[in-house]
């Protein structure tokens, strides 16, 4: 038997080795400056063209090793994304701009992240304009992206890009000119648009990978399965299935049509997105959202859904509130509610869905609309399976107490829906913090819902401290995640340079904390360190001043002194400052124990612990 002491060495010697090799490779990426993290250059496949033809400019990223970007399609939505801009210019428009495929990487501190890394190409399309002149024309633009190492993301980046090409009208030299390796990737068939046409915004689109026919179409049904299971269309779900037990007293017959009904109304909303986003391209996946008319039409529809769910409707009310509220034991209610499951799925994109439309963006007109109609199939699939199967309905109470709790509980679900769609409005009017207390609120009342009606419904002792266990399931980790998201222990001071030497011929120590909305190391740290009960009471013993620098905005005033702190703009980062004194620094994540002591050191002697630094 081994000791438990050697045991103890052994795992101690491993565990600093970890650390030691950590430390080492992220000190390796921490000293590369922002410039040397990636760079940015461009070339264009005809130097010398002619009026009415079209050219590709290739922009090349080429990303340190030990470095990654946030890819076109970042994992959030607060992250920056990888943008190219072409600058306008005359007698040329600029197509559809040709995005390579991020790669999906899981990172130990970063999470889940889609990324680009080494060699990044993407192609701008290129149209000269039939009566353009003769002679020389520069093209530019700029480049925005977010680097990051394993650890920690820098500063957003914005660098320009230029080519130089030579329109002519002698058809020999126009042809003359080769063509680069580097257009390999290039498909001048996806994007070739007609010169007469108002100027349009370049929109990135992931380049798919060369999918052939079928495997793009069975992937096309599998991303209809998938679209089930996404946060957005999950509270439909159980609200159509409890639909399926109100009509499943039909025969077979009339429960297949219902179920055909609503899957033609979701495969018709995926038609008319396909149609606008594919073929005529003149709508993001997802961009309805971004509109407030449509968001507020959803919330309104969900929130009388809810209503209508908690039984409200039993009442007279005007007759246009019932219509918003799809029923579904009629044809119409089904085919409006068909519709509503494709709208509210539109938010949500995943790799392979992205990919298959960058893929259907490259072919004919009917192969596109075919491929996302095929992606509403699958979708619809399961659905109309279910609707083919009335005795698995039958199987479940349709009528008593039970079957009333648990439809009304799915009213809860949809009420939390129409909240979240509202989270921009509640944000803008009110506050963020407004928002997470009214979700929990949602909660706290289902699961209060729930004991109060499992108490007036069964007298079995069982069955109530099963509800109440439910119900604390559902209540105690949504009280603590709107607790750890809404806790402001401090009386943080908004960053700017008087203010930082106000705080500092205060006499008191004082902490810089550099933040932004993308970065989730950021959140994350003060969360679980800064907000820790045993730091703020001790921050607060010190009598620390806190400054937060939030560095989300290019106009930032903690920019600069991030700059001069930071070769490589990394954050988060912390700067302690006693006095006059140079600032100690604390980069990336740190605990709570390195932060007290910091602190304890730089009150006692901020000497030797700028020495230490």
């Amino acid at each position: 038997m081994i000791p438990h002491g050697m045991i103890s060495r052994k795992l101690n010697i491993f565990l600093l080795s970890l650390v030691s090799l950590w430390v080492l490779t992220y000190t390796a990426c921490a000293q590369l400056p922002p410039d040397q993290q990636a760079r940015v250059t461009a070339e264009i496949n005809q130097n010398t063209v002619a009026p009415g033809s079209s050219a590709a400019i290739a922009v090349v990223l080429d990303i340190a090793p030990g470095y990654h970007a946030q890819s076109v399609t970042p994992t959030l939505a607060s992250y920056i994304p990888y943008l190219i801009t072409p600058a306008a210019a005359e007698q040329v428009q600029f197509g559809s701009i040709q995005y390579p495929p991020g790669q999906e990487q899981n990172y130990p501190t970063l999470g889940q992240l889609n990324v680009y890394s080494g060699r990044v190409v993407a192609y701008v399309p290129v149209k000269i304009a039939t009566e353009a002149a003769a002679g020389a024309m520069k093209l530019s633009g700029t480049v925005r992206y977010q680097i990051c190492n394993d650890t920690t993301c820098f500063l957003p980046q914005t660098r320009p890009f230029e080519v130089m090409l030579t329109i002519t009208t002698d058809p020999v030299a126009a042809a003359s000119t080769p063509v680069s390796d580097l257009f390999s990737g290039y498909h001048p068939d996806s994007a070739a648009p007609s010169i007469a046409a108002a100027p349009s915004i370049a929109k990135p689109t992931a380049l798919a990978s060369q999918w052939t026919l079928g495997p793009a179409f069975l992937a096309a049904l599998l991303a209809g399965l998938l679209f089930n299971v996404m946060p957005c269309v999950l509270p439909v779900v159980p609200l159509k299935a409890i639909g399926f037990y109100e009509v499943s007293q039909h025969s077979r017959r009339k429960s297949i049509l219902f179920g055909l009904t609503f899957s033609l109304g979701l495969v018709a909303m995926f038609a008319v997105l396909g149609l606008f986003v594919v073929v005529l391209d003149q709508l993001d996946w997802g961009e309805l959202f971004t509109k407030p008319w449509f968001r507020i039409g959803i919330i309104i529809i969900l929130l009388v859904m809810a209503i209508g769910t908690f039984g409200v409707f039993s009442v007279n009310l005007p007759s246009g509130i019932y219509a918003l509220s799809p029923r579904h034991d009629t044809y119409t209610g089904n085919f409006l509610f068909g519709i509503l499951t494709a709208l509210l799925s539109t938010p949500c994109t995943f790799g392979l869905f992205v990919g298959l439309l960058a893929w259907a963006a490259t072919q004919t007109a009917l192969i596109g609309m075919s491929l996302v109609i095929v992606v509403g199939i699958g979708m619809a699939l399961p659905y109309f399976i279910l609707s083919a199967l009335p005795e698995v309905a039958r199987r479940f109470p349709r009528t008593g107490p039970w079957a009333q709790l648990i439809k009304q509980l799915m009213a809860f679900l949809l009420l939390a829906t129409a909240v979240f769609f509202a989270k921009p409005f509640i944000e803008r009017m009110i506050s963020i913090d407004a928002f997470w207390w009214v979700m929990f609120a949602i909660v706290l009342a289902a699961g209060l819902f729930l004991i109060v009606q499992s108490l007036r419904y069964t007298a079995s002792w069982p069955l109530r401290l099963a509800a109440v266990v439910m119900a604390l399931v559902m209540i105690a980790p949504a009280w603590w995640a709107t607790h750890r998201l809404t806790y402001h222990p401090y009386d943080w001071q908004e960053y700017s340079p008087p203010a930082l030497s106000q705080a500092q011929s205060s006499g008191k120590p004082v902490l810089v904390q550099f933040t932004a909305d993308w970065c989730g190391n950021c959140h994350w740290l003060e969360a679980t360190v800064l907000n820790s009960d045993t730091v703020v009471q001790f921050l607060q013993q010190k009598q620390v001043i806190m400054l937060k620098a939030d560095v989300t905005a290019d106009s930032a005033p903690g920019l600069k002194l991030l700059s001069q702190l930071s070769d490589v703009g990394g954050i988060p980062l912390t700067a302690l400052y006693l006095g006059d004194n140079p600032p100690v620094l604390l980069s990336g994540i740190y605990s709570s124990a390195e932060l007290r002591h910091t602190v304890e050191q730089l009150t006692k002697s901020p000497a030797a612990v700028t020495l230490a630094q």
